[in-house]
């Protein structure tokens, strides 16, 4: 019976504490983002280095993503699902790509 509280109680504490961990590495990559938001948004250099800021093109029916700082080619797709599947495919873990909402819902991507 002791052992069995004491697993629990093993349990609990590393569960408490990895959700803490998280929860706090989650609000900071959140903090971060608000932050470029709030600045305007404008410079690369304000982002952390595994983000990239996307501008979207529409040429007939393909959307073509293209990086903001040097329009260097990034993805391209018929809509935001498949533009989403090949970025997770072509960037795992490496990069995360933050499209301009306000260009994606121009051209209809959004």
């Amino acid at each position: 019976m002791f052992d069995i509280l004491l697993l629990a109680l093993a349990f609990y504490t590393v569960y408490t504490f990895g959700f803490r961990v998280g929860y706090r590495t989650r609000n900071k990559e959140t903090l971060s983002m608000l932050r470029f938001i709030a600045n305007g948004g404008d410079e690369q250099d304000d982002l952390p280095p595994n983000k990239i800021v996307a501008k979207v093109e529409k040429h007939g029916d393909m959307y073509y993503l293209f990086d903001s700082a040097d329009d260097s080619f990034l993805v391209q797709g018929k809509d935001w699902e498949e533009i989403t599947e090949i970025t997770r495919k072509k960037y795992s873990g490496k990069k995360e790509i933050v499209v301009e909402t306000e260009l994606a819902k121009e051209v209809g991507l959004l």
